[in-house]
């Protein structure tokens, strides 16, 4: 079976608003046919079950980081209230390959062996819900310096020069306002969601999985 892609996703909370920003924003820098081309990603991911070195998954993961496209909803362009008075709130998603997710899995493979005695604390939306005041930062137990939390701050470092770059802000300045940073991705689907490899649709739309030749459900609960 093929699947659909995933998406990694931050919820943004910035002190001030940003100028020349929409309600609805879609960011890509090179050939938009090509990136999302490369998201429909239909083939197994030669890496999943290799035994290779860190330094070939760091590579794959910075490769991750370069050149995405990513789409921005600023929901307080239409409802300030959305934020706190002069603040602004940020939701942004950003499309990649369900295959992803083999490489995210094997840094949680690391993560977990170092820090077992962690409880998973899942995002907003996924499991329990905690006070939006308590969540100051990182959307799970990462710990900083595993290629997972590498991988989500050379992400979001990408995110926000981007749009200072394409709403011709100053340099830094959404960084230095930025108060609140949540993120989730494949992991958090496949463990909130028991999304298979961490996809984010389900089947994918191709002619075979289609209409009357869609798989049926195997559980019957």
């Amino acid at each position: 079976m093929v699947f659909s892609p995933s998406v990694l996703l931050f919820y943004l909370g910035f002190n001030q608003t940003i100028p020349n920003l929409l309600h609805h924003n879609f960011f890509f820098e090179t050939d938009l046919d090509t990136h999302l081309e490369a998201v429909f990603a239909l083939e197994p991911a030669k890496h999943r079950n290799g035994n290779y070195a860190r330094s070939v998954l760091d590579e794959a993961l910075n490769a991750a980081v370069q050149n995405f496209t990513f789409y921005v909803s600023a929901t307080t362009k239409t409802d300030p209230k959305g934020a706190v008075r002069g603040g602004e709130a940020l939701f942004v998603l950003i499309p990649t390959p369900y295959t992803m997710n083999d490489l995210l899995s094997r840094c949680s493979k690391e993560e977990d062996q170092q820090h077992a005695d962690i409880e998973y604390d899942p995002p907003v939306g996924i499991g329990k819900e905690k006070d939006a005041r308590e969540r100051t930062s990182s959307s799970s137990n990462i710990k900083p310096g595993t290629c997972q939390a590498q991988f989500w701050k050379k992400l979001l470092h990408q995110v926000l020069i981007r749009m200072e770059q394409r709403l011709q802000l100053p340099s830094g300045q959404l960084k230095r306002t930025l108060v609140y940073e949540r993120h989730a991705g494949t992991r958090e689907f496949e463990q909130g969601f028991n999304s298979f490899r961490g996809n984010a649709f389900g089947l994918a739309n191709t002619l075979t999985q289609s209409l009357i030749f869609k798989p049926s459900l195997e559980s019957k609960v």
